[in-house]
Protein backbone atom coordinates (compact mmCIF):
# COMPACT_ATOMS: atom_id res chain seq x y z
CA UNK A 1 0.00 0.00 0.00
CA UNK A 2 2.94 2.58 0.70
CA UNK A 3 4.28 1.92 -2.71
CA UNK A 4 0.69 2.97 -4.29
CA UNK A 5 0.42 6.56 -2.19
CA UNK A 6 4.06 7.19 -3.44
CA UNK A 7 2.91 6.61 -7.12
CA UNK A 8 -0.23 8.42 -6.73
CA UNK A 9 1.63 11.35 -4.90
CA UNK A 10 4.35 11.25 -7.90
CA UNK A 11 1.09 10.68 -10.28
CA UNK A 12 -0.77 13.89 -8.82
CA UNK A 13 2.33 16.19 -8.67
CA UNK A 14 3.71 15.64 -12.07
CA UNK A 15 0.18 15.85 -13.33
CA UNK A 16 -0.38 19.60 -11.84
CA UNK A 17 3.30 20.85 -13.14
CA UNK A 18 2.83 19.35 -16.79
CA UNK A 19 -0.89 21.17 -16.55
CA UNK A 20 0.78 24.12 -15.53
CA UNK A 21 3.42 24.02 -17.70
CA UNK A 22 1.35 23.37 -20.75
CA UNK A 23 -1.99 24.78 -19.91
CA UNK A 24 -2.43 27.60 -17.17
CA UNK A 25 -1.78 27.39 -13.63
CA UNK A 26 -5.94 27.88 -12.83
CA UNK A 27 -6.87 24.64 -15.06
CA UNK A 28 -3.86 22.43 -13.28
CA UNK A 29 -5.06 23.61 -9.70
CA UNK A 30 -8.56 23.47 -10.59
CA UNK A 31 -8.08 19.70 -12.40
CA UNK A 32 -5.86 18.83 -9.46
CA UNK A 33 -8.08 19.55 -6.74
CA UNK A 34 -11.09 17.92 -8.74
CA UNK A 35 -8.98 14.43 -8.78
CA UNK A 36 -7.73 14.78 -5.21
CA UNK A 37 -11.31 15.62 -4.22
CA UNK A 38 -12.51 12.75 -5.92
CA UNK A 39 -9.57 10.05 -4.09
CA UNK A 40 -10.56 12.18 -0.75
CA UNK A 41 -14.59 11.17 -1.22
CA UNK A 42 -13.75 7.66 -2.29
CA UNK A 43 -11.42 6.99 0.40
CA UNK A 44 -13.29 8.26 3.38
CA UNK A 45 -16.53 6.86 2.27
CA UNK A 46 -15.59 3.39 0.80
CA UNK A 47 -12.43 2.80 2.14
CA UNK A 48 -12.45 3.68 5.85
CA UNK A 49 -9.79 6.53 4.79
CA UNK A 50 -7.08 3.45 4.94
CA UNK A 51 -5.64 4.74 1.62
CA UNK A 52 -4.71 8.56 2.52
CA UNK A 53 -3.14 7.15 5.82
CA UNK A 54 -0.75 5.29 4.14
CA UNK A 55 2.68 7.13 5.30
CA UNK A 56 4.96 8.55 3.07
CA UNK A 57 7.84 9.02 4.87
CA UNK A 58 8.09 7.75 7.98
CA UNK A 59 11.10 8.85 10.88
CA UNK A 60 10.61 6.46 13.93
CA UNK A 61 7.37 4.87 14.83
CA UNK A 62 4.96 7.54 15.06
CA UNK A 63 6.78 10.95 13.43
CA UNK A 64 5.97 11.02 9.79
CA UNK A 65 4.09 12.97 6.74
CA UNK A 66 1.07 10.72 5.56
CA UNK A 67 -0.53 10.54 2.18
CA UNK A 68 -3.34 13.21 2.82
CA UNK A 69 -1.01 15.39 4.70
CA UNK A 70 1.43 15.20 1.49
CA UNK A 71 -1.79 16.03 -1.00
CA UNK A 72 -2.57 18.74 1.55
CA UNK A 73 0.56 20.46 1.52
CA UNK A 74 0.69 20.26 -2.24
CA UNK A 75 -2.20 21.71 -2.84
CA UNK A 76 -2.71 24.54 -0.73
CA UNK A 77 1.56 25.58 -2.11
CA UNK A 78 -0.01 25.20 -5.39
CA UNK A 79 -3.55 27.29 -4.77
CA UNK A 80 -1.41 30.06 -2.83
CA UNK A 81 1.11 30.12 -6.09
CA UNK A 82 -1.73 30.11 -8.31
CA UNK A 83 -4.78 32.47 -6.26
CA UNK A 84 -3.08 34.04 -3.39
CA UNK A 85 -4.79 33.36 -0.02
CA UNK A 86 -8.24 32.53 -1.76
CA UNK A 87 -6.56 29.17 -3.33
CA UNK A 88 -5.97 28.23 0.05
CA UNK A 89 -9.00 28.67 1.38
CA UNK A 90 -10.43 26.84 -1.43
CA UNK A 91 -8.61 23.51 -0.75
CA UNK A 92 -9.79 23.98 3.19
CA UNK A 93 -13.45 25.10 1.92
CA UNK A 94 -12.70 21.49 -0.32
CA UNK A 95 -11.44 18.89 2.31
CA UNK A 96 -14.13 20.40 4.83
CA UNK A 97 -16.82 19.34 2.66
CA UNK A 98 -15.81 16.42 1.75
CA UNK A 99 -15.22 15.25 5.52
CA UNK A 100 -18.59 16.81 6.53
CA UNK A 101 -20.32 14.40 3.71
CA UNK A 102 -17.93 11.39 4.33
CA UNK A 103 -18.81 11.91 8.54
CA UNK A 104 -22.95 11.95 7.47
CA UNK A 105 -22.82 15.93 8.86
CA UNK A 106 -23.15 17.81 5.44
CA UNK A 107 -27.37 17.27 5.06
CA UNK A 108 -28.03 17.48 8.96
CA UNK A 109 -26.27 20.80 9.07
CA UNK A 110 -27.69 21.97 5.73
CA UNK A 111 -31.19 21.53 7.22
CA UNK A 112 -30.22 23.17 10.13
CA UNK A 113 -29.54 20.17 12.48
CA UNK A 114 -26.40 21.65 14.76
CA UNK A 115 -26.58 18.84 17.49
CA UNK A 116 -25.30 16.29 14.66
CA UNK A 117 -22.28 17.66 14.94
CA UNK A 118 -22.48 16.78 18.56
CA UNK A 119 -23.34 12.81 18.54
CA UNK A 120 -20.71 12.67 15.34
CA UNK A 121 -17.60 14.51 17.29
CA UNK A 122 -16.97 13.58 21.07
CA UNK A 123 -14.64 15.22 22.91
CA UNK A 124 -12.71 13.73 26.02
CA UNK A 125 -13.54 10.16 27.33
CA UNK A 126 -16.93 8.56 28.21
CA UNK A 127 -18.82 5.65 29.60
Amino acid sequence: MGLLAIIFLVFIITFALATMWYSSGEAAFFLTLGIVGLVFFWDLSSNGGQFLATPIIMIGDWLGIRLWTALFLFLTTLGGYVFGNWGKAIVFLVLALIILYALGLLGPIASGDLSAIKQAVQVGGGG
